[in-house]
């Protein structure tokens, strides 16, 4: 003899309280960590060349100046993570993941082709490698998604457009 059957309503009940105690369960702090470190790129203020070609982006260097380039994460989030209040603590200076790019795509366009620069533009260029790589993951996620999910009205290329890939 079979058991009587369960309710339809029971087993959505029973359903969804199982997924919401698995969704919750990945909400820990350490996956919120993770998810916030993977919207950050540390760099050190050497990474975008000497002081004269820095400056204008993250201005004059300190003592262990550090350089957070961030995408999708705001002001106070970083200022949490990275305090700079304390001395002795790093001098964090705080870009976006776009300027960062522009800036060394102007400054590598824009470098003598003398092989005195060469050593530099390697630098340059395995910064920009960095960047890219970055800027890149959160771009494809955001394409690859279905046309009707999230921001299905807006064209997604112009909320990240394409960008030239490492020189």
């Amino acid at each position: 003899m079979n058991p009587p059957a369960m309710p339809a309503r029971l087993r959505f009940y029973l359903l969804s309280s199982v997924c919401f105690f698995i969704g919750l369960s990945a909400c820990t702090s350490e996956s919120r960590h993770e998810n916030f470190v993977s919207r950050v790129v540390p760099l050190t203020y050497d990474d975008f060349g000497p002081e004269s070609m820095a400056k204008p982006l993250l201005g004059p260097r300190g003592t262990n100046t550090r350089v957070i380039v961030y995408h999708g994460a705001t002001r106070s989030a970083l200022e949490h993570h990275f305090p700079t209040s304390a001395s002795g603590t790093p001098d964090y200076r705080f870009i976006t993941l776009l300027s960062g790019i522009y800036h060394l795509q102007r400054e590598i366009r824009h470098l003598p082709m003398t092989p005195e620069n060469e050593p530099l533009r390697q630098r340059l260029r395995q910064t920009y490698s960095r960047l890219y790589t970055a800027y890149n993951k959160r771009r494809l996620a955001l394409v690859s998604t279905p046309p009707f999910f999230g921001r299905g009205a807006v064209w997604k290329s112009s909320i990240m457009p394409p960008i030239a890939p490492p020189m």
